[in-house]
């Protein structure tokens, strides 16, 4: 019988209650602790797309989110503003993160936020937390370059990362993904993603921008 370390259980210890991990999140959190994903980084609180030490082209990893990470972000010490949005993936090298925000209506969403050194991307990803795993399973290099949205992952590869032909997709959490949580697979990022906004724009429709700059301007007239 596989034994792991209990990965899911601290993620989920580390989500607010009025916004919590969900159980198919839970599910795929597990999974990869028992298949030996998890174990990376300082604290050992971090799973990879690809079990021990197996080479792969996504550095994309997801981790036990840290309320400091949220609070560089809102620039608040309000639980009732910080308990919003829970940040627990890494979405490439320079610091940007993918969570989940739960907007005005009580309703959890799928958004990242950017750093502003990259891409800065800061908007909403999706309407529903399931389409987290569907972005993951697609094997971008990282998902916070929207630029290669429209590309495939591969292509996406040999565009800034390497030869196509070492591109190593994440095939065993593709088909934990595909058949033991029965969710389709697009062929690129933007049939999920479908609208973006940056943090360097002055104003925008996306509605969790438009939050999170509210929050912050709150603070900055307190």
């Amino acid at each position: 019988m596989k034994r792991g370390t209990g990965f899911a259980a601290r993620v989920a210890a580390a989500f607010p209650a009025v916004n919590p991990l969900p159980p198919l999140l839970w599910h795929a959190l597990d999974w990869l602790d028992l298949n030996g994903f998890v174990g990376g980084g300082k604290s050992g609180n971090v799973a990879r797309l690809y079990p021990g030490a197996e080479p792969g082209s996504s550095v994309i990893t997801l981790k036990v989110p840290r309320i400091e990470d949220t609070r560089a972000w809102t620039r608040s010490d309000q639980a009732a503003v910080n308990d919003r949005l829970v940040l627990f993936v890494d979405t490439g090298l320079d610091g940007s993160r993918a969570g989940l925000w739960l907007d005005d209506h009580g309703h959890q969403r799928l958004v990242h936020v950017g750093a502003p050194e990259g891409p800065a991307l800061l908007c909403e990803l999706a309407d529903d937390p399931m389409h987290l795993l569907r972005l993951l399973a697609l094997g971008y290099p990282e998902l916070s370059a929207p630029d290669y949205f429209a590309m495939a992952p591969a292509e996406a590869y040999a565009m800034g990362y390497g030869p196509a032909e070492d591109y190593r997709p994440p095939l065993r959490f593709r088909a934990l993904v595909e058949r033991d949580l029965d969710l389709d697979v697009p062929a690129t990022a933007s049939i999920i993603v479908r609208r973006i906004a940056s943090l360097h724009d002055h104003q925008s429709d996306d509605r969790f921008w438009r939050w999170l700059a509210g929050a912050r301007a709150r603070i900055g007239q307190a």
